[in-house]
């Protein structure tokens, strides 16, 4: 296909303006970056309601098991279960994904690693990375208390609940305060788990916030925080790079390749050395300033129109 001509795409995914996670943020930048240049994009949440070749979104691989050998479908793959929670074995429905799908389509190069890993040729696996947001400004903090921002569903993966008891045992012996910002109604069980952990500390749970006010939340931190497990990309440490402000972050996934593209990122093992390192930037104010303006020297660049631009090549 000629990259200069409209195309058209078709996407079997999760709404574009439904619950915000990192996967269906990624889905819309890049459908609204192809419309940009021209393109068609049609997302629908079945298979059947689409001709042609379509791009099927990790989340709906269930559900199309059975298609991948009755019709064209290459898949884009933000996550894969069976990777994230560990087990020794694929899903059936994962297996068949990767043996079939005509190119599969890695979000990160961790990710990218893991499928190949998984058997998957070179010639089917491409990378087409995020983008940051071109609202990621720099901005100083809102108050002398030190402010760290988790972002992120509100799950077990995410390590909400780790980090509030971690902060429990050793808090941090300066003025703090750690404001969580995502959904709250993807686990209420485990959301209410956290709640209750955090009663008497300095904690703010803010729920989903659109795109561009959880930019503002983040630029006007001192630090972004991620205690997650494991991330396939990690798209909020990128936001905050874009905006300046240093990010302390737990290794698993993609964390350690994107975090220390940039000097003033951290990463450690656990969820205790992650809160050991928020008490050495908590105490020591004059490093966390020395980050910050070498944050800003090395925000990311990488646009949603690049990520646009490689993914309309790909066919």
């Amino acid at each position: 296909m000629d990259a200069t001509e409209p195309a058209h795409h078709r996407l079997v995914a999760p709404a574009l303006d439904g619950p915000i996670t990192g996967g269906t943020l990624y889905n819309r930048f890049l459908c609204e970056a192809l419309v940009r240049r021209g393109d068609r994009v049609e997302v629908v949440g079945s298979a059947e309601q689409c001709e042609g070749f379509a791009w099927v979104d990790s989340l709906f691989l269930p559900e199309v098991a059975e298609l991948w050998s009755h019709r064209p479908m290459g898949l884009l793959a933000h996550y894969l279960p069976s990777v994230f929670e560990g087990r020794d074995r694929l899903e059936p429905f994962e297996a068949l994904a990767l043996r079939h799908a005509a190119l599969v389509v890695c979000t990160g190069g961790w990710m990218l690693d893991t499928v190949a890993q998984l058997g998957v040729p070179q010639e089917r696996l491409a990378l087409v990375e995020p983008g940051v947001s071109a609202a990621a400004s720099v901005a100083d903090p809102a108050t002398d208390e030190l402010t760290a921002v988790l972002v992120g569903t509100v799950t077990r993966r995410k390590g909400v609940l780790e980090l509030i008891e971690e902060l429990r045992r050793s808090p941090p012996g300066e003025p703090w305060r750690l404001e969580v910002l995502g959904d709250l109604h993807a686990d209420p069980a485990y959301a209410q788990a956290c709640a209750a952990a955090a009663v008497g500390l300095p904690v703010s749970f803010l729920g989903a916030r659109p795109p561009a006010e959880a930019l503002q939340v983040i630029a006007r931190a001192h630090l972004l925080v991620s205690a997650a497990s494991i991330e396939s990309y990690g798209m909020a440490i990128a936001e905050a790079q874009a905006c300046g402000v240093p990010v302390l972050a737990r290794r698993g996934g993609h964390v350690a390749q994107l975090v220390e593209r940039v000097p003033s990122g951290v990463v450690v093992e656990d969820v205790a050395a992650l809160v050991a390192a928020l008490h050495r930037h908590t105490e020591d104010r004059g490093h966390l300033l020395d980050l910050r303006e070498i944050s800003r020297a090395h925000r990311p660049k990488r646009t949603w129109d690049d990520a646009a631009d490689e993914f309309r090549r790909l066919r």
